[in-house]
């Protein structure tokens, strides 16, 4: 019996978790002339989730509601942004 609760929390804590995951996408875009900036990393702060922009500068990243998302270019100073302020 308890390991069956103990399964039953185990399955609740782990839905509310995913239930806690956003999904954020965007481009990255050059502030000189507007273009999308491909290759650009852009990871979950304190994490190793992330993701590389594509040819047009656009990602998608699953996320916490909670996360700081970091983005990061060679030549160019690193960038946070709160997700809750996407």
């Amino acid at each position: 019996m308890k390991k069956l609760k103990l399964s039953l929390l185990l399955l609740f804590v782990s839905l509310s978790i995913f239930a806690q995951q956003h999904t954020v996408e965007g481009t990255v875009t050059a502030a000189s002339d507007g273009l999308g900036l491909p290759g650009v990393t852009v990871l979950e702060k304190g994490t190793s989730n992330g993701t590389i922009t594509n040819i047009d500068g656009y990602y998608q990243l699953n996320v916490s509601e909670a996360s700081v998302l970091q983005f990061s270019f060679v030549g160019m100073e690193t960038e946070e942004i709160p997700v809750n302020g996407l």
